[in-house]
């Protein structure tokens, strides 16, 4: 059963996969060719209100 990393909701990949597609999915993302700077700007714009409401609402009231 997958287990959560401690302290986030993510799921520790080594727990659903064996070695052999642990490494293949490494050796993808190491021969991925790195994001452009438009790439970046995207991922930002689409983020960026998800962690601000995140980040916001957990902060204490005054």
């Amino acid at each position: 059963m997958p287990h959560p990393m401690p302290d986030t909701g993510f799921v520790d990949p080594r727990t659903v996969l064996t070695s052999a597609e642990l490494a293949a999915a490494t050796a993808n993302v190491s021969a991925t060719p790195p994001l452009s700077a438009a790439q970046l700007d995207r991922i930002g714009d689409i983020f960026a209100p998800v962690v601000r409401r995140m980040t916001t609402s957990s902060l204490p009231s005054p």
